[in-house]
């Protein structure tokens, strides 16, 4: 009768050691933050490098709190409708996108900035043979232009620099445009199926086969104004979730500093990442402190009025804010 009372006595102590256990694991487990999951989409073109990549290969999602869901490869010209119908939570590509989007009545609003057109480091160059005869202006007219797709600063950056030595009203229809699928430009290119090419940052490996000249880039038209590609999210999911948002701007403003000093190291990141060489990947000098230009916006929304692709003038205030970037705060307390 004992040894049965010792064997319940002991199983008792033993049950309540497991239910202790448990419960401190589940105290442990509910005092760690639950991160927020933010739905990004991967990078259409794998040879521009990608701050998304970078900031989650550095760990600064999650240090930010927060966890970058990659969404998968979606084209260009679809990531504001992706945004706008809630499939993924943030946007990238060209700013020229987001206003075209916003006036046509699409609830968003850009919150980190991310490339900047230095001379070092133009946002988008033009690339022929060295054989070509494409030498300034005038000999764009009547080529063709191999793009991955029209509109922003695939377009317009030729057109500007048509119109800036031309004195012509409207450059459009002087060359052609021709869409070649991403990653096939240089092909395109070598086999003269085009006369030159646009393509973003600086392909070092199409520069190292050799026998290509670049032409001009968008620092020749606009100087540092015109490169920008920034992030934005609905309205709605920043009301919702503003300390989400501030994370991923802190995120991707560090991102943007750590690359510009390690600009090697981060294309070895994104290679490995996407199954390249790091040779394949294109840099480009970016906004390290992730604050959003004014001007920048404003040349661009004045742009796409002038061509047609909005119809009425734009309010930046509409399309972009800071409030989110503490850089930017802490610059406006000084």
């Amino acid at each position: 009768m004992m040894k049965k009372f010792l064997s319940f006595f002991t199983d008792i102590i033993i049950l309540l050691l497991i239910v202790a256990a448990a419960a401190d694991f589940s105290a442990e487990g509910a005092s760690e933050p639950k991160l927020q999951k933010i739905r990004i989409p991967d990078m259409y073109d794998p040879t521009c490098l990608y701050l998304p990549y970078i900031a989650d290969s550095l760990g600064y999602f999650e240090e930010e709190g927060t966890k970058a869901v990659f969404t998968g490869v979606i084209p260009a010209g679809q990531h504001v409708a992706a945004v706008v119908a809630g499939t993924n939570d943030v946007g990238a590509m060209h700013i020229n996108r987001t206003i075209v989007g916003i006036a046509g009545g699409a609830k968003l609003k850009v919150v980190v900035a991310e490339a900047e057109t230095t001379k070092e480091f133009p946002h988008m160059e033009y690339i022929a043979l060295e054989t070509s005869d494409i030498k300034d202006p005038n000999d764009l007219s009547g080529k063709r232009v191999g793009v991955t797709s029209v509109g922003g600063c695939n377009e317009y950056t030729p057109y500007e620099w048509l119109k800036k030595a031309v004195a012509i009203d409207d450059p459009r229809g002087k060359f052609e445009f021709v869409i070649v699928p991403p990653g096939n430009l240089e092909v395109a290119l070598r086999t003269r199926e085009v006369d030159v090419i646009g393509v973003h940052g600086h392909p070092y490996d199409i520069f190292e086969r050799g026998g290509v000249k670049v032409v001009f880039d968008d620092y020749d038209v606009w100087a540092n104004v015109g490169g920008a590609a920034p992030y934005y999210f609905r309205e709605d999911f920043i009301k919702k979730n503003p300390d989400a948002v501030k994370a991923f701007v802190n995120a991707i403003s560090r991102a943007a500093e750590w690359t510009n000093e390690h600009q090697q190291e981060a294309r070895v990141f994104q290679a490995k990442r996407l199954n390249l060489e790091p040779k394949q990947v294109a840099v480009l000098y970016y906004v390290a402190d992730g604050i959003i230009k004014p001007e920048t916006v404003q040349m661009w929304a004045d742009l796409l009025l002038k061509y047609g692709e909005i119809k009425k003038p734009v309010d930046i205030s509409r399309v972009y804010t800071n409030e989110f970037n503490k850089n930017a705060r802490d610059k406006a307390q000084k």
